[in-house]
């Protein structure tokens, strides 16, 4: 029987569509591995590692033992009618490793992962973007906001919603819906209002719309947002774009953005690090990186990331700070 794992906005399990009561994992210690192994899904975790995650001021061997009465009670959990010493499908062990199996279950992180690799141009790109959006139910575990190993995950999930707002904003405009478009941005920034990226498609297509002073105020409010709560000034692109609308001109012909940001990075499902690629254009297309020789080039390159690793080192400040 198949089970769905529910870990936006709040934790639930779900077998034959009914919730698994709390009654049922007959300790605390199984629901905490269970978040601990769903987060970490598909993956075989050393003991000594959960056991440091969920115990971590317990003594060796009484962690060991909280992990094997653990360990029964969340199979006896999942998995009520299995024969004894048969087989679990979902909890494996393998000498010093456990792993939840979830490649046949229904999981709402990973969906949220999927769409967010969705093109905006594909066939049915709009539904599922769509429905992505409603999925999110809020941020991932949010009982257990200040667990480390739950860390990772959270900001992978956090840059998947705010790839999938934006990226619906595309797929509106990819059909010449631009008042949908514009819709979809302000929802986007409204979550995300420091996303650079969500600003640019904002005025690009509120100007297509005639929205100009809705596309300038956008901007403002960034250039406020981040000057308040990072110190630093947004993209100069912006600032381009910016100018180039209060001259009344097409936004069309505007060079391509610089720096990379996490509005637009790819949000893959089989790992649980953060890649980076360059930000999009006002039309939501991502710059590839050209074939460049010459020492110049590679000086621009080496600024450009020294300049983006700073930029990242601010940012993770001020989430250390709001941890704080």
């Amino acid at each position: 029987m198949t089970l769905r794992f529910q870990a936006l906005g709040s934790f639930a399990v779900y077998r034959a569509g009914q919730p698994l009561p709390r009654s049922i994992w007959g300790s605390h210690r199984a629901l905490t591995l269970a978040k601990v192994l769903l987060t970490h899904r598909n993956q075989a975790i050393h003991k000594e590692q959960l056991a440091e995650w969920v115990w971590p001021t317990a003594s060796a061997d009484a962690a060991e033992r909280n992990l094997y009465i653990a360990t029964s009670d969340l199979r006896r959990a999942l998995e009520p009618d299995r024969p004894p010493r048969s087989p679990s499908r979902y909890v494996h062990t393998d000498g010093d490793t456990i792993e939840l199996t979830t490649n046949e279950c229904w999981v709402d992180a990973d969906l949220l992962l999927n769409a967010a690799d969705v093109e905006p141009t594909a066939p049915h790109a709009l539904q599922r973007l769509d429905e992505a959006v409603r999925l999110y139910g809020g941020v991932y575990l949010p009982d257990d906001l200040y667990a480390d190993w739950a860390q990772v995950e959270r900001e992978r999930l956090a840059l998947a919603h705010e790839t999938i707002l934006f990226k619906l904003a595309d797929a509106h405009a990819a059909r010449s819906d631009y008042h949908a478009a514009v819709t979809a941005c302000r929802r986007g920034l409204i979550r995300y209002p420091l996303s650079e990226a969500g600003v640019a498609r904002c005025m690009r297509y509120a100007s297509r719309v005639g929205e100009t002073g809705l596309a300038l105020r956008a901007y403002e409010m960034l250039i406020s947002s981040l000057r308040r709560e990072m110190q630093i000034e947004p993209e100069p692109h912006l600032a381009r774009m910016a100018e180039r609308l209060r001259q009344g001109l097409p936004l069309e012909e505007m060079p391509e953005a610089n720096r990379w940001v996490w509005a637009d990075a790819p949000v893959g499902t089989n790992g649980h690090g953060s890649g980076l690629r360059p930000a999009a254009d006002g039309n939501g297309h991502h710059p590839g990186v050209g074939n460049h020789d010459g020492l110049r080039v590679d000086l621009e390159r080496i600024t450009t990331l020294v300049t983006e690793l700073n930029y990242l080192l601010q940012r993770l400040h001020l989430a250390l700070g709001d941890l704080d």
